[in-house]
């Protein structure tokens, strides 16, 4: 059954009773059903609305009693709409086979359209390189094994195949806990050990926390992080090479006095420097993306995303600010320079590559990877593409699966390829952003080293692995050679152009300095005509 409404009109009050995208109305002062509305318009009333006002002078009440027993005894079957599925990315309902579909929405007649609905489909006509794997054996530095899939050995074998398909040598899991169950995962992960790196992640409430009373929860306890530094110990001899720090912790975990607990809390000094001493690298979350600390409003540019999903707003004095959140990060990393850190989701400040250059610059301990933040870097590619190429020896490869391998191929077109304006998501409706991204087209050198090389550096226990996995992997998927792109020279704080003027097109590559300037906006210099390319199987 649909939804009772009224309303007033200049035709007088309404009954509405609403199915799906259509309403049917009955006019008290004219004593009628008025048939279906559809957006604006009205269906003619039937010829018995017409003839029964004539006969009586009840007939309004006669008429809206007959029409609520139509509706409850099932022959208003024919007036209903079936309801959309619920949840994000749903289809739209559709009618029953017997009633004809309401007509497309026709923007000339005035008629508003709910940003839910909007599914443009580009009429761009442009190169597409629709890439299977990677060119290079990869490491992918960020997957959740545990929670993305339900640890069957099928699921397990299934996703294995998924790597040899897409050229992925290994993948780091980063949900193993440290302590009594870091035992189950490693065995979950046995029977396929070479194709694995495990990062173990702390659990600060303890076997005995409960949720709802932080006064309970471990990490409240004076010796925590001496016996969190006695499990990495005792971890890294079981095989873990890293430890990973989810956003929870800075971001939702409260202590007793209601306040959020802090990752820079001094507390947790020793568990920082002990990776430095065991030599474990830490992958920190500290933050989400700018637009979920700011209203859902009007000027949110990812309203349609947090409206489907309200409980990833962060905004409100409830909340810490984001910035806050990032600087007890940068305080972290400051303290410990001896422990290698490394920013995951791109330091967690994807939208602003200009700052995140700066951190790089001065914190040579901090490194960062990319996962889930094509999205975001695909949308700013000449940015992007300085930014890869210049901090080429400090950049991973994550993606924050298992995905399907349509995602997958998302992650090799960005990074390998020169194509415009294409999908980020193998889904229909983008879910981080209502735009499309375009490729870096990243030399075979850099590619080398933000898929591998960079990874090896950082996680000894992987180079053994890695060998023996790329070896195979490179008999599968020979390499193909990527004709060469002019690298322009790192970016130096550019001279103040006149609005008038425009800067110079970059020469040939020239090496460039051993720190460089932070990367600056620069006005891009016009774009030189090239032939149309058509579309991948276009006529």
């Amino acid at each position: 059954m649909g939804k009772a409404e009224g309303s007033s009109t200049e035709g007088g009050l309404h009954a509405r009773q609403s199915h799906g995208a259509r309403s049917l109305l009955y006019d008290v002062r004219s004593g009628s059903w008025g048939g279906f509305r559809v957006g604006r318009g009205r269906a003619k009333m039937s010829y018995l609305t017409r003839i029964c006002r004539k006969k009586c002078s009840q007939s309004s009440i006669c008429i809206l009693l007959l029409a609520l027993l139509l509706l409850a005894t099932g022959h208003s079957s024919a007036l209903r709409s079936q309801e959309p599925a619920k949840g994000p990315e749903t289809a739209p309902g559709t009618l029953p086979a017997e009633t004809p579909a309401a007509p497309p929405l026709d923007g000339r007649e005035g008629r508003q359209l709910l940003l839910e609905s909007f599914r443009p489909q580009p009429m761009l006509r442009v190169k597409q390189t629709l890439l299977k794997h990677a060119s290079v054996p990869a490491i992918d530095i960020h997957t959740h094994l545990r929670f993305k899939i339900k640890q069957t050995a099928q699921q397990l074998d299934d996703w294995v195949a998924t790597m040899d398909r897409e050229n992925i040598a290994l993948a780091v899991s980063l949900d193993a806990t440290l302590g009594p169950t870091l035992d189950e995962h490693l065995a979950f992960l046995k029977p396929h050990s070479d194709r694995f790196v495990v990062f173990a992640h702390i659990d600060w409430k303890g076997p005995g926390g409960k949720d709802d009373d932080p006064a309970s929860w471990d990490c409240q306890r004076e010796d925590f992080a001496k016996r969190v530094a006695r499990d990495l110990k005792a971890a890294k001899e079981q095989g873990i090479a890293g430890l990973k720090i989810f956003k929870d912790f800075g971001l939702t975990y409260k202590g007793p006095d209601g306040k959020h607990l802090k990752i820079d809390d001094p507390r947790w000094d020793e568990i920082w420097s002990t990776c430095g001493q065991l030599g474990l690298p830490v992958i920190m979350h500290v933050a989400d993306p700018a637009a979920f600390f700011q209203p859902i409003d009007e000027k949110n540019e990812r309203w349609e995303e947090l409206s489907r999903h309200k409980d990833w707003s962060f905004y409100g004095p409830e909340h810490p600010k984001r910035e806050d959140l990032l600087a007890a990060m940068l305080r972290v990393i400051e303290k410990h320079r001896q422990t290698t850190f490394i920013g995951a989701h791109v330091a967690s400040n994807s939208e602003d590559l200009t700052t995140v250059s700066q951190w790089l610059d001065k914190h040579p301990n901090l490194y960062v990877e990319i996962a889930s933040r094509i999205s975001e870097l695909g949308r700013q590619p000449f940015t992007a593409r300085k930014f890869f190429v210049r901090y080429q020896d400090r950049i991973l490869l994550g993606t924050d699966g298992p995905w399907p391998e349509e995602r997958l191929h998302a992650y090799w077109r960005f990074l390998e390829t020169d194509d415009e304006y294409f999908s980020y998501s193998e889904k229909p409706f983008p879910p981080q952003g209502l735009w499309q991204i375009y490729g870096v087209s990243l030399p075979q050198e850099v590619l080398k080293k933000i898929y591998a090389d960079n990874a090896l550096k950082l996680i000894p226990a992987a180079r053994d692995k890695y060998a023996k996995q790329a070896e195979r992997l490179l008999k599968l998927h020979p390499p193909v050679a990527i004709p060469p792109v002019v690298v322009p020279p790192p970016m130096a704080t550019p001279p103040v152009v006149p609005a008038a003027s425009a800067p110079a097109t970059p020469g040939p590559a020239t090496p460039g300095p051993a720190s460089p300037a932070p990367i600056a906006p620069v006005k891009p210099a016009p774009a030189t005509a090239a032939p149309a390319v058509p579309a991948a199987g276009s006529k």
